[in-house]
């Protein structure tokens, strides 16, 4: 499964009570009511379960956590692939 697709899958999973995921991968999950800020901490600590990789704080930003595509990048920059 490519990390894209992984992203959605766990944000499907984890967030996806009752706001459907934007339609573009750059769109804001913040702004279109997928995570506020609780769901955002719970978001790094999943990033870390599931895909191994270590969120510090100055990696905690709109560019990296705030979109699909976003995450992509960020992951991706920490070495997972897929």
């Amino acid at each position: 499964m490519s990390v894209r697709n992984e992203v959605v899958s766990l944000i499907t999973q984890h967030f996806g009570r009752g706001a459907a995921l934007p339609a573009g991968d750059e769109e804001s999950l913040l702004e279109n009511g997928v995570l506020d800020s609780l769901a955002l901490n719970e978001l790094v600590g999943l990033l870390t379960e599931r895909f191994g990789v270590e969120v510090s704080e100055e990696d905690i930003t709109p560019e990296n956590l705030d979109s699909v595509a976003g995450l992509t990048r960020f992951l991706q920059s920490k070495g997972v692939s897929g």
